[in-house]
């Protein structure tokens, strides 16, 4: 599963192992996106990535919305250095 954050910066993808990645792609043409992910986080079989994210307000932080079961929660803030 591949999610292309809004705004284009960011790339969230989960492997077939239930492992949650977000990869900095960068803010201008000019930069190189660096070779790993900036966050990998396991995810247990239970809770799942529902393809939704959005850079916060003060462009600092990313809001990653995860599910279990039938409720939405947003469990997870990762911030962007």
């Amino acid at each position: 599963m591949l999610y292309l954050v809004p705004g284009g910066r960011f790339l969230m993808t989960q492997t077939d192992t239930w492992e949650l990645q977000i990869w900095d792609l960068g803010f201008s043409a000019d930069m190189l996106i660096k070779p790993e992910a900036l966050v990998c986080m396991d995810l247990r079989k239970d809770v799942r990535f529902v393809p939704d994210a959005q850079v916060t307000r003060d462009g600092e932080g990313l809001l990653v919305f995860l599910m279990s079961g039938e409720v939405n929660l947003p469990i997870s803030y990762f911030m962007i250095s």
